[in-house]
């Protein structure tokens, strides 16, 4: 209690575990609660026993991997590439909420732990799978800018090249950008006639890219 005597706390301990309490236990409480206010007295409480359990896999996080999905394919342009980490991630998230419920009760963890165990199981999931893909994608990517940049001095697309090379459309225009900063390019028409100035590509047959 404050010392003007204007404020007090105290804590509501059950002995058996949020989930387990049954209305009539929680409707105990809220009488409690009830005669206090009548008596005049301002009264907050907060608690699973009031507002019930709080779990994994609500709306919010519903909307948290949908948002990430869209990020992630916009980012990396391929499905299977922005599958990877939402992929990592739920199972991981999976497996941890599956052990929090069922250890739940016996080592006392708080309601919220479920949730806040999805919520950053999601975001650190997510985040290191897309460091592993990009890293791989980096290592994958060298060695190609001579290969883009003749595909396309033969005349072919970009959704050419991308078949050709197995590289999804972000790495091709990346490549691309890079040989037309290297030569000083404006345009993709004068990256052609530049790459072949320059012997970066020689005349002759596309490279065989089966």
């Amino acid at each position: 209690m404050s010392r003007d005597g204007s404020t007090a706390y105290t804590s509501v301990s059950y002995k058996v575990a949020a989930d387990a309490l049954t209305d009539a236990g929680k409707q105990k409480l809220q009488d409690v609660i009830d005669r206090a206010e009548e008596a005049g007295l301002t009264v907050e409480a907060r608690g699973s026993a009031v507002s019930g359990s709080v779990g994994a896999g609500g709306i919010g996080e519903a909307v948290g991997v949908a948002v990430a999905a869209l990020v992630l394919l916009i980012t990396f342009g391929s499905p299977a590439a922005a599958g990877v980490p939402l992929l990592t991630a739920v199972l991981g998230v999976g497996i941890s909420t599956a052990s929090i419920m069922a250890l739940g009760s016996a080592f006392g963890l708080s309601p919220s732990t479920g949730s806040l165990a999805s919520m950053l199981g999601l975001a650190v999931g997510i985040d290191y799978a897309v460091f592993v893909i990009a890293r791989y994608r980096q290592e994958r990517a060298k060695g190609h800018d001579a290969e883009v940049t003749a595909l396309a001095a033969n005349g072919r697309s970009n959704t050419e090249i991308v078949e050709s090379l197995a590289l999804s459309p972000l790495t091709v225009r990346t490549h691309i950008q890079r040989a037309m900063n290297k030569l000083d390019a404006r345009d993709r028409a004068q990256l052609v006639v530049m790459a072949y100035q320059s012997g970066l590509v020689r005349p002759g047959p596309p490279p065989n890219t089966g």
